[in-house]
């Protein structure tokens, strides 16, 4: 077992039943827990001051809490509390308020990321099909905006994963001022790596302008994994980045090849982090042609630990 998920129920006051619990526990191969993930659910929400049951069962609170261990001794990493709000009759939340914080090892959290999320369609297997993100950072304790993501999901497939999305960027809350437009396309040829959504090729492509031309594109970064373990973690990967040059021919901008990087994972553990990895990085000269590619660094990268968020 790699990883295994139990549930808690639980009924409100009308005898409808709801998710409680949730514990998540991620396994070594040798039957270690490597991380764990508790979420407690609450129906309560505030209507006119008064702490209020959901009479439909929905979920109006969250406390997420991951621990990862390392060398035996398990670890209160990261501690995430969600509200939910503006349910549809399918039981779709239509906002998320989420706030992140991390933990010390004396357990002191500090909160550094609020998000306030607006779910304004959903597909037809649930999933959120527009959505808009506002995020605040914080510094010296104090929340400070930080940037509005919009993003529609145009395509999934079978297991929820996204196929097609674009996303806009943007410096204000009121969509003025835009930072840039981003298409993601994914494509997932390995069918372990897909449950897991990890795709096969990943093509990232960014504008400067909501009009997605040629004309319009900041650079394009296309990743392949070449190679997958028998979990679905990725093994070999490699990065293409390609830059719009508008300055050898203004008249005809042209997209060329500036860096590659080719990625060697080992020692994956049961999460997908790799314990070693080996990197290599090329680039081209000034025509952008693949076969100019020199390497320019190499790397041996050893982790001996990691937090729950991989890093």
């Amino acid at each position: 077992i790699l990883k295994e998920t139990n549930y808690t129920y639980l009924s409100n006051a009308l005898g409808v039943e709801y998710v409680a619990q949730i514990s998540d526990k991620s396994y070594s191969l040798s039957g270690e827990v490597v991380e764990r993930t508790e979420t407690s659910n609450n129906l309560l929400y505030d209507r006119d001051g008064a702490a209020v049951e959901d009479r439909n069962g929905n979920v109006r609170g969250q406390t997420i809490e991951t621990y990862y261990t390392f060398r035996g001794v398990e670890k209160l990493d990261r501690v995430e509390t969600v509200i939910l709000s503006g349910y549809t009759a399918k039981a779709q939340a239509g906002e998320e308020l989420r706030t992140t914080y991390i933990v010390s090892s004396l357990g002191v959290r500090t909160a550094v990321e609020y998000k306030v999320i607006q779910n304004l369609m959903f597909g037809p297997e649930g999933k959120a099909a527009r959505q808009k993100i506002d995020i605040y950072a914080y510094e010296d304790g104090l929340q400070k905006y930080d940037s509005t993501l919009t993003i529609e999901n145009q395509k999934f497939d079978y297991y929820g994963n996204v196929i097609d999305s674009v996303e806009f960027k943007w410096a204000d809350a009121s969509q003025a001022e835009l930072i840039y437009t981003k298409t993601i396309h994914n494509d997932y040829n390995d069918l372990l790596a897909r449950k897991r959504g990890n795709a096969s090729e990943t093509t990232v492509t960014r504008y400067t302008s909501l009009d997605r031309t040629d004309n319009t594109i900041i650079d394009r970064t296309i990743t392949t994994t070449k190679l997958f373990d028998v979990r679905g973690h990725a093994i070999d990967r490699e990065n293409m980045t390609y830059v719009m040059d508008t300055l050898t021919d203004p008249l005809a901008p042209e997209l060329k090849l500036v860096s590659k990087m080719v990625i060697h994972n080992a020692d994956i553990d049961a999460r997908g982090n790799a314990g070693k990895q080996y990197i290599e990085n090329y680039e081209t000269d000034e025509t952008g042609l693949e076969a100019t590619l020199e390497m320019t660094s190499y790397q041996i990268v050893t982790t001996r630990e990691f937090d729950s968020r991989g890093n």
